[in-house]
C-alpha cells in the first residue's frame, strides 16, 4: 500500500493550533526523550503525560510540570510503578509512580487524574488494589481534595 506520510516536528513550549485545539508540548524525562501534550479547547484542558519519570526535582516549588498540568480537567499520567519501585529498582527507566501523580495533581489543581501505562505484570486484582492505595494516599495527603482518581483501561471514555 502506498501512503504519503509526513511528520511535523513541534517545538517544546510553543502553542500550536491543530484541528481546533491549542496544543503545547513539554519535554519529559525518559530514555530517548518523550513529550507530554496539553490540549485546550472550549475552555477545557486535557494533559497527556506518559513515558515520563518524575524524580526528586518534582518537589521543587517551581517544577515546570505543575504549571503545565495546572487546572487540567483531565491529566492522563504515567503511573507504571509503585513509589518504592520508581525510586529503587526501576529508577531512571522513564516511568513514574501513582503517589507522584497524586502529589503533582493536587499541587496543580487537577480535576481528574487518570493513572495510565500500567505495569504489564499487574493482574486485575493488583490494579484494583493499586487504585485503592492511590485513593487512600490522596485522602491522607489532602482529606478535602475533590480530585477524582481513575484507572485507565481499554475502551474507557470520559466526558470533559
Amino acid at each position: 500500500m502506498s501512503a504519503d506520510i509526513s511528520f511535523h516536528t513541534l517545538e517544546e513550549g510553543r502553542l500550536y493550533e491543530i484541528a481546533g485545539f491549542q496544543v503545547t508540548g513539554i519535554k519529559q524525562r525518559h530514555p530517548g526523550d518523550s513529550y507530554g501534550y496539553r490540549f485546550l479547547k472550549d475552555g477545557k484542558k486535557v494533559v497527556y503525560s506518559t513515558d515520563a519519570e518524575h524524580q526528586d526535582d518534582a518537589k521543587d516549588e517551581h517544577y515546570p510540570f505543575v504549571e503545565f498540568f495546572r487546572h487540567a480537567d483531565l491529566l492522563i499520567f504515567d503511573a507504571q510503578y509503585h513509589f518504592w519501585e520508581s525510586v529503587d529498582a526501576k529508577a531512571n527507566w522513564g516511568h513514574s509512580s501513582n503517589l507522584l501523580g497524586v502529589e503533582l495533581g493536587l499541587r496543580a489543581g487537577v480535576k481528574r487524574l487518570c493513572l495510565f501505562h500500567h505495569e504489564p505484570t499487574f493482574d486485575d486484582d493488583t490494579l484494583d488494589q493499586f487504585l485503592s492505595d492511590t485513593r487512600t494516599y490522596q485522602t491522607i495527603l489532602d482529606p478535602s481534595s475533590s480530585m477524582e482518581i481513575l484507572l485507565a483501561y481499554d475502551g474507557l471514555t470520559l466526558d470533559i
